[in-house]
Parts: C-alpha cells; structure tokens; sequence
C-alpha cells in the first residue's frame, strides 16, 4: 500500500536513493502524515498543509522539524526528481526506543477523470469511526478495511458513518447542498482537510449560508446534490451515495468548482519558496 517513485526520497533531511526506501520500516510505530499536490512544479496550498502538519504532531506530542527546514526537504524533493505534477506525502513516525524521524517521497497518485468531474462519482455508506480526527494519523487497519471496501463495491469513495451521521470520506471530506445552502459535519468530527478550508472560505466570500452540523443519514433525500473535496480531486461531484441518486449539474456546485479552480490558479501564481 506505501510505495515510493521516481529517484530519491528524504530521509530525516537526507536525500537518498529510492532503492533504500523501506516501508516496513518507515511505517513502523505511529504515523502521522501529510499528503500535498504539485501543479507544474508548485506544491499547491504548501503552507496550509505544513500548519495542519505542525498541528498533527503537536496534537500527538511529536516534536518535527520547523516549517522552513521542511520546505527545504520538499523543494529538493521536487527538483531532484524534477517532479512536474504529482503528490508528495511528509510524515514522521514514532517508534519505541525510538526518536521521531521525519520522511518525504513522491507518493502515487489517483486523480478524477474528466468524465468524473463530469459525471460525478458513486459512494457508499461505511460505518466507522476515527479516534481523534483532527489529527491526521495513519490507522492502517481501518486503511485496509476501507480498501477492501472500495475494491469489492466498486466505489470511488466511501462515507464513514458514526451513529447514523456521515462525517467524512475515507480520504476526503463531504458537503451536501440543499437549494442555496450548504452542509458539512462539524470540524471537531472530521478531519479539518486543507481543500475543505479553501471551499469554506470560498463559500463564506460569494456569501452562501454554511451550515456545520450533523448529517443524518436519514436526511439524504432533502439535499439535491453532494461533492468530495481533498487534495488529489479538488472539488468533485457525487453522483450517488448507496443508491441514493443526486445531481452533478447544481448550479451553487458548478459555481465553487470555478472559485476553487481560480484560487488554485492564484496560489500557484503567487507561489515563493
């Protein structure tokens, strides 16, 4: 499931060959990680993952590097490999007996097609629940359930369930739209994802009322439409959830795919190490 590509990786700041990646040992002890997109050369909203990266760890009580050092570490990343477009995951580990070490690699990727976005993609319901969800920490059980889940379904995502309520995708998180407003779980439910604040601030900007609340599973035929956002898929349509049909051709959805797209556009512009 980890693997690393291309020529080198970073190793606690040290750039080495990927022949001496070793997951095994590199996912050894508790993980906490983070995954970024590079457009072009530009690793996009860089500064929003590395907070969410600092706070992971100080939320686990890990100590890593400072942001800095870190963008050092990434930008050797991206010019030794001469990485064009692609996904970078950073992580540190803590293992027994241990001091943390920090990693960086280019990771695989998976991102919509053009049919995707334009047709939206299927889900499914998946109950489960994530211990301390703010912090974005690896649980590879629950990565492998979740993995078996999608390759048995069939589904592009899956919506974790916790006593009815739908928080979050398994790599993603969810918004609903019903008429002009919309809905997302809490933020102390689910894991605050970078493209989530990007959308919540576009959201709150064209002035479209944001409800952060519970979502009953029950309620699903009151909402006309649904999207994923995260990293790799940026804002992507919903087509169904189970057997649950909704419309990929909202004209509120529509319009924060453009916003998104355009401030994509502007961070990648103004973008210095």
């Amino acid at each position: 499931m980890i693997s690393c590509q291309l020529i080198t990786f970073i190793d606690n700041g040290d750039l080495k060959s990927t022949c001496d990646f070793n997951a095994d040992k590199i996912m050894a002890g508790e993980v906490i990680y983070e995954v970024l997109r590079v457009v072009e050369g530009v690793p996009l909203f860089l500064n929003e993952h590395l907070v969410r990266f600092q706070h992971s760890a100080s939320m686990s009580h890990f100590q890593i590097p400072d942001s800095e050092f870190l963008k050092k570490g990434i930008r050797l990343l991206i010019e030794t490999n001469g990485l064009k477009n692609g996904n970078i995951r950073l992580q540190t580990t803590s293992a027994p007996d241990q001091p943390n070490r920090w990693y960086c690699w280019v990771a695989p990727h998976y991102y919509p097609t053009k049919s995707q976005y334009a047709e939206g993609v299927r889900t499914g319901l998946f109950q489960a629940k994530r211990n301390h969800p703010n912090i974005k920490r690896w649980n590879g059980k629950l990565k492998q359930e979740e993995a078996e889940k999608l390759a048995t379904s069939g589904y592009y995502e899956l919506l974790l369930t916790s006593d009815d309520k739908i928080t979050e995708g398994s790599r993603s998180n969810v918004f609903f739209i019903n008429e002009n407003e919309l809905f997302t779980a809490k933020v102390n439910s689910v894991l605050p994802g970078v493209t989530r604040a990007i959308v919540i601030q576009i959201i709150r900007a064209l002035r479209f009322q944001l409800h952060e609340t519970d979502i009953d599973v029950r309620d699903l035929p009151k909402f006309q439409s649904a999207f994923l956002t995260g990293t790799s898929p940026g804002i992507l349509p919903i087509q169904s959830i189970d057997d649950y049909l909704l419309r990929v051709d909202h004209p509120l959805l529509q319009m924060l795919q453009v916003s998104y797209q355009q401030a994509c556009e502007k961070a990648l512009k103004n973008f210095v190490w």
